[in-house]
C-alpha cells in the first residue's frame, strides 16, 4: 500500500514473494525454536544463518525492483501527479538537495538545551561513541548510557509534553518541575541532577526516579492515572536523540550567534515562538564502517 505496488497480475512474481514470506516464517520458528536450548541457542543462527542472508537479499531484490518501477514512473510522469504515493515522496525528497526534514516538537526541545549546551552535547557524544563504538546506537544500548538517559529527563522536566493536566483536578505539570523548593536552579539545563554522586562517578543510572510515584518529577503524570504510553514515548526520545548526536553536528539558520532562541510561545503545549531551522552536517556515518 505504501507503494502502490501490486504483483497479483504477474504470476511469478507473486509465486516469488509467496516462496520468499513462508521461507521467512518457516527460519523464525527454526531460529525462536533454538531459543529455548539454553547455550545452545547460537547452534540456531549457526546453522540457518546463510538462510537467513539469502532470505534478507530476496528481500532487497523486491524492494529494489519497486523503487526502479517508481523512479521509471516519475521519469514519465513527474514527481507531483496526483496518485503519488509514501515511496514517491520519499524518493522525491531524496533527490532534492534543498529537501528540508522537520523534527517533531518533542524532539526540538533536546535538541535546543544540546545545541545551546555545546559542553553536554560534547560529553553525550563521547558516552556514546565509548559505549557503542562504531555502530548506530540501538535501543538494548540504553540502559548503559545514563548520561543520555539524563539529557533526557532533564528535557522533560523543563518542557513536559503537556504542562496541565486536568484529569480529576488541575495540575500544573510545568510549575512543579521549576519548583525552586523542589529543584535547585530550577530553570538552569543540568542533566547531572538525575545522577548521583556515586553515578557521576560510575556511570550507574539511578532508577529510583520516573516510575510514576515520584511527585516532583512529573512529565508524563502520576500514579495510576500516569500516561500509558510513557515508556515508548521515553525509548523513542532515548534512541532518536542518541542517534542524532552520534551521526550530525548541528548549525542554527536562524539563531543568535549559533544559539536557538528558547522563547516559550502561546498554546496549550507551549511551543516554540520561534520557528527551529536547523542544518544537519554529516559526523559520523554508521552504515559506511559496517560494510
Amino acid at each position: 500500500m505504501a507503494m502502490s505496488t501490486s504483483c497479483s497480475e504477474n504470476g511469478e512474481e507473486a509465486e516469488k514473494i509467496r516462496e520468499l514470506v513462508k521461507e521467512s516464517y518457516e527460519l523464525a520458528a527454526k531460529v525462536c525454536f533454538g531459543d529455548v536450548l539454553g547455550p545452545l541457542k547460537r547452534l540456531g543462527s549457526g546453522f540457518y544463518g546463510k538462510q537467513l542472508v539469502d532470505v534478507t537479499m530476496g528481500y532487497d531484490k523486491l524492494l529494489e525492483w519497486m523503487l526502479k518501477q517508481h523512479e521509471e514512473r516519475a521519469e514519465r510522469n513527474g514527481w507531483d501527479r496526483e496518485d503519488k504515493d509514501l515511496m514517491d515522496i520519499l524518493l522525491k525528497a531524496y533527490q532534492d538537495d534543498k529537501a528540508e526534514v522537520k523534527i517533531s516538537r518533542t524532539h526540538q526541545r533536546p535538541c535546543n538545551g544540546l545545541i545551546n549546551h555545546p559542553d553536554i552535547f560534547n560529553k553525550l557524544r563521547v558516552e556514546i561513541k565509548s559505549v557503542v563504538g562504531s555502530r548506530l546506537v540501538e535501543e538494548s544500548d540504553v540502559g548503559n548510557l545514563p548520561y543520555l538517559q539524563a539529557v533526557i529527563k532533564e528535557t522533560l522536566r523543563l518542557h513536559p509534553p503537556v504542562p496541565l493536566s486536568t484529569r480529576e483536578r488541575a495540575a500544573k505539570l510545568y510549575a512543579i518541575m521549576r519548583d525552586p523548593e523542589l529543584w535547585d536552579n530550577p530553570d538552569d539545563f543540568r542533566p547531572e541532577r538525575f545522577l548521583s554522586p556515586e553515578e557521576k562517578a560510575d556511570g550507574e543510572m539511578n532508577q529510583n526516579e520516573t516510575r510514576g510515584q515520584n511527585f516532583q518529577y512529573v512529565p508524563f503524570g502520576s500514579g495510576r492515572r500516569r500516561c500509558p504510553g510513557s515508556n515508548l514515548a521515553t525509548i523513542l526520545l532515548n534512541t532518536s536523540i542518541a542517534a542524532m548526536v552520534q551521526c550530525f553536528d548541528w548549525k542554527v539558520e536562524d539563531g543568535n550567534e549559533g544559539k536557538v532562541n528558547m522563547q516559550v510561545g502561546a498554546g496549550m503545549s507551549l511551543p516554540m515562538a520561534h520557528p527551529l531551522i536547523l542544518l544537519p552536517v554529516d559526523h559520523f556515518n554508521p552504515f559506511a564502517s559496517s560494510t
